[in-house]
């Protein structure tokens, strides 16, 4: 039987070890980055922007939005969910989305942990105090 080069890639490439990495590997790439983009490009998001993904998960539109709003830029992404966050923090931060290596978002596991600024614009829409 022959295998191809897609097959033979697939077979030895690291398989997820727990439900967070399964829900990167698999429903990610199907569902939620579709979504992602038909939502930033609702957002319209733009250089400099502060941005504040709530129910991150592994951090699809998060690390979408960072080059977006670029080095100028900040998201912060919350999740209640520790191992949903730990998958988010091994993924490499997109091009455009650093500043001398740093990259210009953060994880964070509840709303208690985050100290964030008095004003936010979310992803769709704008909010003043």
């Amino acid at each position: 039987m022959l295998v191809s080069e897609c097959q033979e890639k697939a077979i030895n490439q690291p398989q997820p070890t727990n439900a967070a990495e399964t829900y990167e590997h698999y429903f990610v790439p199907a569902m939620f980055l579709p979504w992602a983009t038909l939502l930033l490009g609702h957002a319209a998001l733009r250089s400099g922007e502060r941005v504040l993904d709530v129910a991150c998960g592994t951090g699809i539109v998060a690390h979408q939005a960072a080059p977006l709003v670029g080095t100028g830029g900040q998201v912060v992404a919350l999740d209640m969910n520790p191992a949903k966050l730990a998958v988010a923090r091994t993924l490499s931060a997109p091009p455009g989305a650093a500043v001398q290596g740093t990259p210009v978002f953060s994880w964070f596991s509840s709303l208690s942990s985050f100290r964030g600024p008095n004003a936010w614009a979310p992803v769709g829409k704008t909010y003043e105090k």
